[in-house]
């Protein structure tokens, strides 16, 4: 059910008859694999590790800022396309684009099989390009300490049990003759002999070093650890592995934890402020009432980390990228610093954000219903789609930011600044804007029925098209606003 083509960058690039017999034999093998489900060789390798080509989020380019060589699949999932790159052995990228419907359309998604060399990507919307980590080749060398690569093991379909033959009918049994016990069990009858017990597994080396202050710089396998309530405070641990260890109640004030792998463990309650957090990789950690206040987290990954009630005031969010699902409900981070971050589907429901400061970042698909917003600064920032259900924003300045399409009902934003922000298409049923400056904004199409805008500043703000039933614009001002096409009977509107 997959419909596939070969492209290219340049035209006739495939007219050489060398380069065509190896993409139609490219092609065979992709056919192989989707038809199948297994890699034609007859060895699998290891799990094929995966890298952001400079860190960022987009389509697949070459060094000629071109998309290259490549299959392309439709109708196909993110997980397929990640297997068939895994075991094609000249596929060196993969580009995945999935878009919701267009104009009452169908959504679609597209897959590319890439076979030359990727250095880099271009902005595409609901678009992402993963590369084949190769040592020594892609792995960012300025980087100090870098945690290790994302890597997806290979997706086989699931076998179906071997079927049950046909029995013959059992034959009538024949009669037992009577039972006479003999004089000494047979050899065959006799117990066997006891085995000895399973020899138990070495103990860890690194444990011996758990203490405050040490230096784990020459043992680093920390996995799957018991260390509740452990005590490493100002301990240099630089790239150690601690995946699916368990950290509850640990203390770890003033670690060095760069390049860490915290992927799956457990670090609820646990202490980890003022801390060096660089690369490290929080992948489905959990994270509850943590202490993080005060720490460094730069270009670490939070994909579906959950940091639901943990305390990330003062905490400095730099180039975070990977933060899908991630879980920050009930959270503080209130005079936290985030700069050219995206946050992607994350809960922020009832978190604190007060004072806290969005430079350059990307807020999309998340829920923020309840947050704490009040007197917050956001900067160049994008808050699409997203949920505000009930937020507070008061005193908060939106400075050159997008909210549209944001869901704003019974929010409050008295006293904030909006001068010149996007706002179409928002429901702002019920929403609070007294006294707000919102000089020049677009609030193209928004449904703003029973919203309150006392004493606000709209001039030249444009509504077209926007439902106006029973907003209250008494005291506003409204010199050159638009009103073209809005529906409903405003108060205080002459």
């Amino acid at each position: 059910q997959h419909r596939y083509t070969v492209r290219q960058a340049q035209t006739g690039a495939c007219s050489s008859g060398g380069l065509a017999r190896s993409m139609r034999l490219f092609r065979r093998r992709a056919a192989l694999l989707l038809l199948c489900g297994v890699p034609p060789s007859s060895a699998q390798a290891a799990p094929q590790r995966w890298i952001l080509p400079q860190g960022r989020v987009g389509g697949c380019r070459a060094a000629d800022k071109t998309s290259g060589q490549f299959l392309e699949l439709w109708d196909t999932t993110l997980a397929a396309c990640k297997f068939l790159c895994s075991n094609l052995m000249k596929c060196t990228a993969f580009e995945f684009t999935a878009l919701p419907p267009v104009a009452g359309g169908t959504s679609y998604q597209k897959c590319e099989l890439h076979v030359g060399q990727i250095t880099h990507v271009f902005p595409v919307p609901g678009a992402i390009c993963y590369e084949k980590f190769i040592h020594g080749r892609n792995y960012p060398p300025a980087r100090p300490s870098p945690s290790p690569p994302l890597f997806f093991p290979p997706v086989f379909p699931p076998s179906l049990p071997p079927p049950t033959p046909n029995r013959p009918p059992c034959p009538s049994i024949p009669a037992v003759p009577p039972f006479s016990p003999p004089s000494s069990p047979p050899p065959s009858l006799l117990p066997p002999p006891l085995s000895p017990p399973p020899l138990l597994p070495p103990p860890n080396p690194c444990l011996g070093l758990v203490e405050p202050n040490a230096d784990f710089r020459s043992c680093q396998n920390l996995r799957s650890a018991k260390l509740q309530h452990a005590r490493l405070m100002n301990s240099i641990m630089t790239g150690v592995d601690l995946a699916g260890a368990s950290l509850h109640e640990a203390d770890l004030t003033g670690a060095i934890l760069t390049g860490a792998n915290f992927r799956y463990s457990v670090l609820d309650h646990a202490r980890i402020p003022r801390t060096a957090l660089t690369y490290a990789d929080f992948t489905g950690a959990s994270a509850r009432e943590a202490d993080f206040s005060g720490s460094h987290f730069d270009s670490s990954i939070l994909t579906d980390a959950a940091f639901m009630s943990a305390d990330l005031s003062h905490a400095l969010f730099t180039n975070v990228r990977e933060t899908e699902s991630a879980t920050l409900s009930g959270a503080k981070l209130n005079e936290a610093n985030v700069l050219e971050s995206t946050f992607l589907a994350n809960n922020f429901s009832k978190s604190n954000l007060a004072s806290s400061t969005f430079i350059n970042a990307r807020i999309e698909s998340c829920v923020l219903d309840f947050a704490d917003m009040t007197m917050s600064k956001f900067e160049r920032t994008q808050i699409v789609n997203s949920s505000l259900h009930g937020v507070n924003a008061a005193h908060a300045e939106f400075l050159s930011t997008d909210l549209s399409g944001s869901e704003l009902r019974s929010g409050v934003f008295t006293d904030s600044l909006l001068k010149g922000c996007g706002l179409r298409g928002v429901g702002a049923v019920g929403a609070q804007f007294q006294h707000a400056n919102m000089e020049l904004v677009d609030l193209k199409g928004a449904n703003l029925m029973s919203a309150n805008f006392e004493g606000a500043i709209m001039t030249g703000a444009d509504l077209s098209g926007a439902n106006l039933e029973g907003a209250i614009f008494t005291g506003a001002q409204v010199d050159g606003m638009i009103l073209t096409d809005t529906t409903g009977t405003p108060i205080g509107l002459i």
